[in-house]
């Protein structure tokens, strides 16, 4: 009896993959569900082109895979749905048939494993349970980065690096009362460290490690102990900050020479 139930739930889907319909014959107006045009009646089927199957459709929605096509018949895109939603593996090419990324979706998170190319081959940028890394086009790093794996996951850390690789940020968050807080340090090329702080209450934004975090005035508060170097690694000025109100600051010279911070830093500005 279970066999003969689950045998009659097939029959319905295995009937809507029967039929075929020209993509012309098919539109999608809101962008969310596809239907016949002559009936506006939701497609149940495959369409087709001049260059193959573009997919399934039940009841509208994109169901297994899905292609796409440049003009020149050339493949653009591979993508895997499940009720019309993105699950699975997924591929874009670019116009000269170079492979330009592949990853995996799952209930829609990009970030479980996903890589991307230069038009040249070079890997551009690469991802996988949380951690990510971006790469120049003579594939030297240039900054990286850990996010909670999930939808809404929480940034942990990133670093940027100078063009031979030495570490030039670091920025280490942590999370107190659903706000966002980081301790950023930032080196010479020498290897010196030049600059470290905390910063408290930073807007919680999308995770995009193809933009460096810039924590200015309105973007977070300074507080606790604040330092900087100079190229030497000679201190050069310490400031401490009660949630962004300046507590003490003293600054020195070139000869270790307490100074007044005024005369080289301007309304606390670097």
């Amino acid at each position: 009896m279970k066999k003969l139930l689950l045998l009659l739930l097939c029959v319905p889907l295995i009937g809507l993959g029967q039929n075929r319909y020209h993509i012309d014959e098919v539109t999608s107006p809101n962008d969310t569900l596809t239907y016949l045009k002559h009936d506006m009646s939701l497609l149940n089927g495959i369409v087709y082109s001049e260059f193959g199957d573009l997919g399934m459709y039940v009841y509208g929605k994109e169901e297994g895979l899905h292609k796409r096509w440049f003009e020149d018949g050339q493949l653009w895109t591979e993508s895997n749905y499940k009720e019309g939603e993105k699950e699975g593996l997924h591929k874009r090419w670019y116009e000269n048939g170079q492979l330009g990324y592949e990853g995996y979706i799952s209930d829609g998170n990009w970030w479980m494993s996903m890589k991307s190319y230069y038009e040249n081959g070079q890997l551009k940028r690469y991802s996988k349970d949380g951690l990510v890394k971006l790469y120049d086009e003579n594939g030297d790093i240039t900054s990286e980065g850990y996010i909670e794996p999930g939808e809404h996951g929480k940034e942990i850390y990133q670093k940027t690096y100078y063009p031979d690789k030495t570490l030039l940020q670091h920025y280490l968050f942590d999370y107190a009362d659903g706000k966002k807080n980081v301790l950023w340090k930032q080196w010479y090329q020498n290897g010196q460290l030049s600059m470290e702080g905390y910063w408290k209450d930073i807007p919680v934004i999308d995770f995009d490690l193809y933009k460096i975090h810039s924590f200015t005035e309105g973007n977070g508060f300074k507080d606790g102990l604040h330092r900087w170097w100079r190229y030497n690694g000679q201190l050069q000025r310490k400031t401490n900050y009660n949630y962004g109100e300046l507590i003490s600051d003293e600054c020195w010279d070139r000869e270790g020479n307490e100074e007044e911070c005024e005369i080289y830093y301007e309304n606390d500005n670097w």
